[in-house]
């Protein structure tokens, strides 16, 4: 048995009844959350974080499929619901490598003119970054 290897995972159910597991290898699969895990138990994880980018919009353009953004930079994607008798889109698009979490307004600014093509009262409604696995 290698040095740096799990061997066996406890986990604990809704009874607080505990349970052992054997197995040779396991699959860590927490997304953002996999990399602080593995540095805890000190297992190597080869999984970086990327920056990508969500804007939520509204229109008039009730379409309640997803759109590829031209030049294949993102995605509007429909969602659920109206505000005011307009259909509300999440963009997402663009990875950056980086640990900085805060928006980039020219990749914001790019989103929503992509959207524009297809969309063309675009109002946007907010605005953010996160981490997303890589």
């Amino acid at each position: 048995q290698h040095q740096d290897s799990v061997s066996a995972v406890v986990t604990v159910d809704q009874n607080g009844i505990k349970s052992t597991i054997h197995a040779d290898q396991f699959v860590i699969a927490m997304g953002n959350e996999s990399r602080p895990l593995c540095n805890k138990i000190h297992v190597p994880c080869p999984i970086y974080p990327v920056k990508g980018h969500l804007v939520t919009i509204s229109s008039s353009v009730d379409c309640i499929y997803n759109i590829t953004l031209p030049n294949g930079i993102g995605y509007a994607a429909p969602m659920d619901h109206k505000v005011n008798g307009r259909r509300l889109y999440r963009l997402s698009g663009f990875v950056d490598f980086t640990p900085n979490k805060e928006p980039d307004q020219h990749r914001i600014d790019a989103l929503v003119n992509a959207a524009k093509v297809y969309l063309d009262d675009v109002e946007v409604i907010d605005k953010s970054a996160c981490h997303r696995p890589f």
